[in-house]
């Protein structure tokens, strides 16, 4: 339950994707009844099926296999690509899924590096150098923000100071491909 008072309360219930569900902001005393138990949660997760498509006819059954990490277990984190390979997938993810109006401004920034729909990518030997040096750096630079959020680093990154809320798009522009907007090369330098 969510119960609000009267006063000056504003906000948003959003979906997964963040998609508005219910606006707050009448000034008037309301309750609200989120539904999702943690049985139900549970219950709804492993009730979720996958297999390849030839097996439909016949789906075997999905196993889950639940993970309760032990102290000195070794957990593998941040296990993305690091080389070119996830160039390749982010571009077949371009080619493939529709664009969402909230994810604009990363094909703008993408579309610098020649990944853009429609359009096969085909760098060249300089090309993918500098496009591994992004990935190194971009590796250092969210490890370094995502671990040392502060203000004097990047003033938008925290709200309140320490409220404990962070803006995971701080440094983004969401106008981005917009036109008169667009990003130039020659505003990035990687190394030398």
């Amino acid at each position: 339950m969510l119960d609000l008072p009267a006063g000056d309360i504003y906000g948003v219930v959003n979906d997964t994707w963040m998609h508005p569900i219910k606006e707050i902001g009448s000034g008037k005393p309301e309750k609200l009844l989120l539904l999702g138990t943690a049985k139900e949660a549970a219950e709804l997760g492993t009730a979720v099926q996958a297999y390849m498509l030839p097996e439909v006819a016949t789906p075997p059954r999905t196993n889950f296999v639940k993970y309760t990490p032990k102290y000195g277990d070794k957990v593998g984190l941040n296990n993305q690509l690091r080389d070119h390979r996830l160039w390749e997938l982010v571009n077949d993810y371009v080619q493939r899924e529709p664009m969402a109006e909230r994810d604009r401004f990363f094909y703008a920034r993408l579309r610098e590096l020649g990944t853009e729909r429609g359009k096969d990518v085909k760098p060249s030997a300089k090309q993918k150098e500098v496009m591994q040096k992004a990935l190194d750096v971009g590796m250092a630079m969210s490890q370094a923000i995502s671990f040392n959020k502060t203000q004097e680093m990047i003033p938008t990154s925290l709200y309140a100071g320490d409220s404990g809320w962070e803006d995971a798009m701080a440094v983004m522009n969401p106008k981005i491909d917009l036109k008169g907007n667009q990003i130039r090369p020659s505003n990035f330098r990687i190394g030398t």
